[in-house]
């Protein structure tokens, strides 16, 4: 009796024992589970109230509405003086001193009459001042239909001519390293025409030119005449691109003169040395055309000497 007694309080202290147990860990799970719902709920709301706020910001932002959003205007009250007024989207109200500049980029400017400004620009809007407003110099740039047609065909055009400027230069240097292998056996007499005088291969080529310019001009007046004209400038342009290849081959061969006879180049490498020095110096600005014109003349020069020598006057013979 006194054994099953024992038997039963140790049964009941162990069960207590482990009541206590699983309330302390129902408790803990409990203090896991309520931390890792509360991260939840808020993760939750801060996602739901984003999701909500971004398309309502968008659409304000889009929508005719905008103007109630719009920044206020900026007053440079009177007395106030400061050095710069930039403002973007709105408005500008000058009743004060700027010592140096006002800018409004897509807005308006108003000088008030004790206004005393420097320098006013306004782009994309309108400057309006009453007589007794003191400034010095405003300019004032609306960003109209014409205005904004006008500004984009002057970028497509001012990209064309970039654009053809870059192929130019790419030409320069690539007909030198074509024209070296195809008109190889011909360029021997154009170099060592350039070797005896430069100078003399110049003023033949500038004179040839212009004797070519005169000719086509007067036959490209006429209908009749204007293949002939097509024909002399394709073969001048065909005198040119043999020139300047001989151009840039004596280049070359300057640059690479010194060096031993080791490091020795091929005649394409002089030809693409002497090709991109005579490009660096057609691209210098204000004067780069003024030396292309001189080397393409010494090319023509030296091209027509080349022809003249293959045809050498005979002798009339005696009698």
């Amino acid at each position: 009796m006194s054994t099953l007694v024992l038997d039963l309080v140790g049964d009941g202290v162990e069960l207590h024992r482990r009541r206590k147990t699983d309330k302390w860990w129902l408790l803990g799970g409990s203090g896991v589970a309520k931390i890792i719902m509360g991260v939840g709920v808020l993760l939750g709301l801060l996602m739901f109230s984003f999701g909500t706020s971004t398309p309502t910001a968008f659409a304000a932002a889009n929508s005719p509405s905008t103007t109630a959003v719009k920044p206020a205007t900026t007053v440079i009250p009177l007395g106030k003086v400061v050095d710069h007024v930039v403002v973007v989207g709105h408005d500008v109200v000058v009743e004060g001193r700027v010592t140096d500049t006002v800018l409004a980029i897509d807005g308006n400017i108003l000088l008030g009459p004790h206004s005393q400004t420097d320098l006013v620009i306004d782009l994309g809007g309108a400057i309006r001042t009453v007589p007794s407003a003191q400034t010095h110099a405003m300019y004032a740039v609306s960003m109209t239909s014409p205005f904004r047609n006008s500004l984009l065909v002057g970028g497509v055009l001012l990209l064309v001519l970039w654009g053809g400027w870059v192929a130019f230069s790419v030409a320069l240097v690539a007909i030198p390293l074509v024209g070296a292998f195809i008109f190889r056996p011909w360029l021997e007499v154009p170099l060592e025409q350039l070797r005896q005088s430069v100078h003399r291969s110049g003023w033949i080529g500038l004179l040839l030119s212009l004797v070519f310019i005169a000719v086509m001009t007067l036959l490209s007046v006429t209908m009749i005449a204007l293949p002939v004209a097509v024909v002399l400038a394709v073969l001048y342009l065909l005198f040119g691109v043999v020139g300047w290849t001989a151009v840039s081959l004596w280049m070359g061969k300057l640059i690479v003169r010194h060096r031993p006879q080791s490091q020795a180049h091929s005649r394409w490498q002089e030809a693409l040395i002497g090709a991109a020095v005579a490009m660096m110096l057609s691209n210098i600005p204000v004067v780069g055309w003024i030396l292309f014109v001189m080397l393409w003349c010494i090319g023509v020069g030296a091209v027509a000497q080349w022809l003249m020598k293959r045809n050498p006057p005979t002798a009339e013979p005696h009698i």
